[in-house]
C-alpha cells in the first residue's frame, strides 16, 4: 500500500471537497424553493468528479517514491480507485444528474405529485441510459496495436504498456473520454473566459458612484422625456394599447432607476470611502490572478510545442511526449521538483486545480447558463432554482473531466513520471529509459492509453489545447470591453453581461 501519509492527506482532501461543495450547494440554492434532493445530488456529483483529480498527487507520490518492487502493486490499487471513481462519474453524468434535473423540473408544476415527478425523471433518463450502454459496448471493442518505433525498444515498451488495458478498463475510459469531448466545450467557453474575466474584473473594479449616478440620471431623464411625449399625445387622442403598455414600462423603469439612485446615495458613507482605500490591493489581487492564468497558458503552450518537437511517433500516437522535453515548462518544473518534498506538490496541485475550477464557476456566475445566445438560467446566491443548480453541477463535472485530460498538457513530466530519476539519480525519467527503471503513473497510463487506442481522440485532445489558448486570448478582449460592475450589485451577475450585449459594445 501507499505510505500512510499520502492516504491521510487524501482523506482530509476528500473531507474538504465535500465540505466546500456542500456549502456551495446550500449557498446558491433558492432559499424559498430549496430542494434538498437537488442539493445532495449536486454535492455528490461535483465532489466525486473533483476527487477523481484529487487522487493524482497520491498517484504521483507512488510513482516517484515507491520502491521498484512495490510501485506496480501499489499502482494497481490506485488504478482500481480511478476506475471506481470514473464509474461513479459516469453514473452521475448519464443517470443521477439528468434524473435530478427532470425531477426538479416537475417542482415548477404545483399540481405535480411525487410519483409523477419520479416517472418524468425516469422517462427522460432512460434515453441516456441506453446511450451509455451503447457507448460501453463500443468501448469493449476499442483496441489497436501501438505504433512501432524504429531503433528504440524502450519507447515501444512504454507504448505497449499504455495500450495494455483489459476490456472493462478500456470501455470505462472510452465513455469517460466521450464525456470529456463534451466537457471541452465548457473548457473552451466558460473556463477560458473565467481565467481572464475574473482577474480583469478585479483590475477594472466597479464604477465610481458619481459616474453611475450620472448614468442613472440620464436614464431617468430619458424615461421621463418619453413619458411627457406620451402625455402630449394623450391630449390629442386616446392612447393605443401598445402605447399604454409602453407608458407602464417607462413608469416601472423610472421606479427602478429611482430605487437605484437611493441605494447609491446610501452608499456614500464613511464605510464606502474606507473601502476605496483597498482598491490598490484589489487591483494587485486581480493582477496576481491574471499572472496565474498566464502561467497556466504559457505552460500549456510550451508543452504543446514540446510534444510536436519531441514525439517520436507524431500523429500515430497523438504526439505523446516520448523524448525528454526541451522547453522549460514553469508549472511542470514547479510540481516536479516540489514532489520531491511531498506534500508540497499536493498543496500546489490543489491550488492550481481550485483556481481553474473556481474561475470556471465565476464565468458561469457572470454569463449564466446559456444554450448558444439563449439564456436558460441565472446563477445567484440563494436565488438559484433547483434545476439550474443541477445544471451547474453538470457543467462543473464536465469541465473537471476536461481539466483532467488537459493536465498532461500543463505538466507532462509531473503527470507521467513525477520526480523519479534513473541512471543512479542523475536524470529525470523519460521514455528513453528502460520501463523497469522508470514506471509511469496510473493517470498517464489511462490518458495515453485511450489516445493510442483511438488516435483521433488523442489528436482531438491535442488540438483542443491550441483551441483553448486561442479562446483564452479572445476572453481577454471580451473581459476588457465588458462594462464595469455596478456598486449596487453585491456580486457579478448575468445582468452585466446582458447590458454589454444590449449596447453592442
Amino acid at each position: 500500500m501507499i505510505p500512510i501519509l499520502a492516504w491521510i492527506i487524501f482523506f482530509f482532501v476528500i473531507l474538504a471537497i465535500f465540505g466546500i461543495i456542500t456549502l456551495f450547494s446550500f449557498y446558491f440554492s433558492n432559499k424559498t424553493e430549496r430542494s434538498y434532493f437537488s442539493i445532495i445530488m449536486t454535492t455528490l456529483g461535483i465532489s466525486i468528479t473533483i476527487i477523481s483529480i484529487a487522487i493524482i498527487p497520491a498517484d504521483i507520490y507512488n510513482t516517484s517514491n515507491s520502491d521498484l518492487d512495490d510501485v506496480e502493486s501499489r499502482g494497481n490499487v490506485i488504478n482500481i480507485i480511478y476506475y471506481i471513481l470514473y464509474s461513479l462519474v459516469i453514473l452521475f453524468t448519464f443517470v443521477l444528474t439528468p434524473f435530478t434535473y427532470f425531477y426538479s423540473m416537475g417542482l415548477i408544476d404545483e399540481d405535480s405529485t411525487y410519483v409523477k415527478r419520479i416517472l418524468s425523471g425516469v422517462k427522460f433518463t432512460v434515453v441516456l441510459v441506453v446511450i451509455v450502454i451503447v457507448l460501453f459496448i463500443v468501448g469493449l471493442f476499442v483496441n489497436s496495436d501501438p505504433p512501432k518505433i524504429k531503433d528504440n525498444k524502450n519507447i515501444e515498451d512504454y507504448l505497449k504498456y499504455f495500450s495494455d488495458a483489459n476490456s472493462i478498463e478500456t470501455a470505462i475510459s472510452f465513455v469517460i473520454f466521450c464525456l470529456t469531448a463534451i466537457g471541452l466545450i465548457i473548457w473552451l467557453t466558460y473556463t477560458s473566459f473565467g481565467l481572464t474575466g475574473w482577474p480583469i474584473s478585479y483590475i477594472k473594479g466597479r464604477k465610481t458612484i458619481q459616474a453611475e449616478q450620472k448614468e442613472l440620471q440620464e436614464k431617468l431623464e430619458k424615461a421621463q422625456s418619453k413619458k411627457e411625449s406620451y402625455s402630449e399625445k394623450r391630449k390629442r387622442r386616446e392612447l393605443s394599447k401598445k402605447d399604454k403598455d409602453n407608458v407602464y414600462e417607462l413608469e416601472e423603469q423610472e421606479k427602478e432607476v429611482e430605487e437605484k439612485l437611493t441605494k447609491l446615495e446610501q452608499l456614500e458613507t464613511g464605510w464606502y470611502k474606507c473601502k476605496n482605500l483597498f482598491s490598490p490591493f484589489q487591483i494587485l489581487f486581480g493582477a496576481l490572478l491574471l499572472l496565474c492564468s498566464f502561467l497556466i497558458i504559457s505552460s500549456m503552450t510550451l508543452s504543446l510545442i514540446d510534444r510536436i518537437i519531441n514525439s517520436d511517433c507524431g500523429f500515430k500516437c497523438a504526439f505523446i511526449l516520448t523524448s525528454p522535453g526541451t522547453l522549460p515548462n514553469p508549472i511542470d518544473l514547479l510540481l516536479t521538483y516540489s514532489s520531491i518534498y511531498f506534500p508540497i506538490d499536493y498543496i500546489i496541485f490543489s491550488a492550481i486545480i481550485s483556481y481553474i475550477l473556481f474561475a470556471t464557476f465565476k464565468a458561469i456566475h457572470l454569463v449564466g447558463i446559456r444554450f448558444l445566445w439563449i439564456k436558460l438560467f441565472n446563477i445567484k446566491g440563494r436565488k438559484t432554482m433547483p434545476q439550474a443548480l443541477v445544471l451547474v453541477s453538470l457543467l462543473l463535472m464536465l469541465a473537471t473531466l476536461a481539466l483532467n485530460s488537459e493536465l498532461i498538457n500543463i505538466a507532462p513530466q509531473y503527470i507521467t513520471f513525477g520526480s523519479r530519476k534513473f541512471q543512479n539519480g542523475t536524470e529525470f525519467c523519460n521514455m528513453n529509459a528502460p520501463i523497469e527503471e522508470c514506471p509511469t503513473s496510473q493517470i498517464s497510463r489511462i490518458l495515453n492509453g485511450i489516445s493510442l487506442s483511438l488516435s483521433f481522440f488523442g489528436i482531438f485532445l491535442y488540438f483542443s489545447g491550441w483551441a483553448f489558448i486561442v479562446t483564452f486570448f479572445l476572453g481577454i478582449l471580451i473581459a476588457i470591453f465588458l462594462k464595469r460592475k455596478s456598486n449596487i450589485e453585491k456580486s457579478a451577475s448575468s445582468q452585466d453581461w446582458d447590458e454589454w450585449e444590449d449596447e453592442d459594445l
